[in-house]
């Protein structure tokens, strides 16, 4: 998927309602280049358009300036998979 995304040349909208899609594009917004993507969550009149780039932007105005802003999203994947993620439930039942 984010393969995908980043070959498509301009903007994609990647619709998911799950959070482990979100996290994994975040954590490759480095990888994706001048693609701008987003994803679409939400169902009928609650429906909602994300624009990474702009998570990672309010992230990054978070950060200590010591931790660099890419490292910090690629260290997402794995705070997010100790924290809780659901890919082990899926595995296992």
């Amino acid at each position: 998927m984010v393969l995908h995304a980043r070959h498509v040349g301009g903007s994609c909208v990647i619709h998911s309602d799950v959070i482990d899609v979100f996290v994994l594009l975040l954590a490759n917004s480095r990888n994706l280049g001048k693609c701008y993507s987003y994803t679409k969550k939400g169902k009928g009149a609650n429906t909602r358009i994300i624009e990474h780039c702009m998570v990672v932007n309010n992230l990054e105005k978070q950060l200590d300036p010591a931790i660099d802003k890419h490292c910090f999203m690629k260290a997402l994947i794995g705070v997010h998979a100790i924290t809780g993620c659901d890919t082990i439930s899926a595995f296992s039942g």
